[in-house]
């Protein structure tokens, strides 16, 4: 009896908490909404117009729960080449404002609008030349009116029972600099080869920094042979490089054309043992997709995964028209390349 009725406050209790859980998520989603639903897209598009047309650094400064957002996106951008930076208006105030020039525009991300440290760091910059902008949600602000320029992120409440604590306004600020970062990359034509320059290491870096040549079989790991071989030579090949290919050269190693497992099974059942007396320049495709040893892995995986229903599992690295490797989708899988 006594074990039936903990089991039943566990469950009882286990469904308060889902309870809870979904209510919060269903008002979570709802302040977005409202976000999404009241912001002026052609006032926040100017806004990033501005911002791209700037000279100088976007330095972006926060106190408190908008000074940690104010830093991830000046570090997002960073990341995709953009000059900029982020500033502690408490230390700004201490010195670290000397760094800032009238070329500079400063950002400042702000629920009211009204914080002290914040006003005083903008009067001073005020009278260097530097321009202001500010993200607030509160529009008849201090801020506001110290600003060169503004943006209202609207918002209907924080997710904090008692709407205080900073939950919905650090969502819609995050929000917010996600699509500048975002616009950036867009009108800048971002290269992703930029963002791997910048970003080496980690599950990214994997991304965005490991080339085919990092990867790719080469010299006797190759699965090759000659156009007069005989598919029941060129077998022996396709079985011990596990590569599910071979790659049909000339002597001087110009690629031919391929021949796959999927080409050997759909022969067999339509030719029977027949086939292994062919020559392989009579099975070979010679249309196939290659890569240059340059190739990022993530957009060679891409190049694989391009038509999902023909796949293709592996692609010869060539340079100068001569073949210097090969690049498995088993390589890229081992190495966890995901899109």
């Amino acid at each position: 009896m006594i074990l039936f009725l903990e089991s039943s406050k566990i469950n009882t209790h286990f469904f308060v908490e889902k309870q809870v859980t979904t209510s919060l998520l269903d008002q979570h989603k709802d302040n977005l909404t409202y976000f999404f639903d009241h912001l002026d897209f052609d006032h926040a598009k100017k806004i990033f117009i501005e911002l791209i047309k700037v000279g100088g650094r976007l330095v972006f400064t926060g106190v408190g729960k908008s000074g940690f957002v104010a830093e991830k996106i000046a570090k997002s951008l960073v990341s995709i080449g953009v000059d900029s930076s982020y500033l502690c208006p408490l230390n700004a105030l201490h010195g670290d404002m000397g760094n800032i020039h009238s070329s500079d525009v400063l950002i400042c991300l702000s629920k009211s609008g009204e914080t002290s440290d914040l006003l005083t760091l903008v009067t001073y910059l005020k009278k260097r030349r530097v321009r202001i902008f500010s993200w607030i949600s509160q529009e008849d602000s201090a801020l506001k009116k110290l600003s060169d320029h503004y943006v209202l992120l609207p918002m209907k409440r924080e997710l904090c029972p008692f709407n205080l604590v900073p939950t919905t306004s650090s969502s819609i600020q995050m929000v917010f600099g996600d699509l500048l970062v975002a616009t950036f990359m867009e009108e800048s034509n971002f290269q992703v080869d930029v963002f791997a320059r910048n970003h080496p290491s980690g599950a990214i870096g994997k991304l965005t920094h490991t080339t085919v040549k990092d990867l790719m079989l080469t010299g006797s790991s190759l699965p090759i042979c000659l156009p007069d071989a005989k598919l029941s030579d060129a077998m022996k090949t396709l079985s011990e490089k596990k590569c599910g290919c071979i790659l049909i050269i000339e002597k001087d190693l110009e690629l031919k054309g391929v021949f796959s497992d999927g080409d050997l099974r759909r022969g067999i059942a339509k030719e029977g043992d027949a086939l292994l007396k062919t020559s392989m320049i009579d099975l070979m495709q010679s249309s196939f997709t290659t890569v240059s040893k340059e190739t990022l892995c993530y957009e060679a995986l891409l190049l694989m995964e391009r038509d999902p229903s023909k796949k293709i599992y592996f692609l010869p690295v060539l340079e100068d028209k001569k073949l210097v490797g090969l690049i498995c989708m088993h390589d890229l899988v081992a190495l966890e390349i995901k899109k």
